[in-house]
Order: structure tokens, then sequence, then C-alpha cells
């Protein structure tokens, strides 16, 4: 991976991380704000107030678990390996990185993992390409 898109991607996943946890330290925030009064309360109205609430920590949970995921892909990034399809050896094209910062397959390696196929050797779309020099 070149020095420009090593630097390009780890701005990109930094981006991704500060975000995160902006959002989680928002959410704690407001969660401690807005803890509902239960006493005063209707039953409708609680129940309502928890639903939202475990729509919130739910939301927090994917957050959380993306976090880990950017912050893996970061561990990735210095030790040389991200970017780097871990079934073809292929790199992984900057779109998709984009779109999913912590991939860790390439989109014709993934397809076949969601199709429920497994590779018995290297898939056939890195037979045919060029390979990439780390």
């Amino acid at each position: 991976m070149t020095t420009t898109r090593s630097d390009r991607l780890r701005v990109m996943l930094k981006a991704h991380q500060a975000r995160l946890r902006a959002d989680l330290v928002d959410h704690m925030r407001n969660a401690r704000r807005h803890s509902p009064d239960v006493q005063s309360s209707d039953v409708l109205d609680r129940v309502e107030q928890f639903e939202f609430e475990a729509l919130g920590h739910a939301l927090a949970g994917l957050k959380t678990e993306t976090l880990h995921r950017i912050e893996s892909a970061l561990a990735r990034l210095d030790a040389g390996e991200y970017g780097w399809c871990t079934d073809c050896g292929l790199e992984i094209s900057d779109r998709r990185l984009e779109a999913l910062p912590f991939a860790t397959r390439c989109q014709a390696c993934e397809s076949q993992v969601e199709e429920g196929q497994t590779w018995t050797s290297r898939p056939l779309h890195s037979l045919f390409a060029d390979e990439a020099v780390r």
C-alpha cells in the first residue's frame, strides 16, 4: 500500500472513530439527562419511554461494535494488513473501504461468503488478477 493510500485510509478511519465516539458520548449524556420520572408518568408514557430508551441503547450497542471494528482496522493498518482481502490477498477497493471501513474481504470474496460458498483454494477472480506487491 502506498503511503498516500495508507495516509488517506488512516484519515478516513480516524474520522469514523471520532464520529462514533462523539455519538456514544452524546448518547450517554442524553440518557442521564432524560431519565424518566416513572412515578409521575402514566403507563403508556412509561412504555413509550422504555421503548425509546431500548432503541437508543440498541443503536449505541451497534455503534460500539462498529467502533471496535474501526479500531481493529486501524491496528491492521499499522501492521500493513489493512486494505487487503483476507481470503484472496488482493487489494480491497477504496470505494468498498469508504462504504465499509472495516471490510476484511474484497467484494468478490464477500459475495462468495454471503452465498455460502467456500473456497478450497484461491478464488477464481484472484487467479486472473495481477498480484499486488505489498
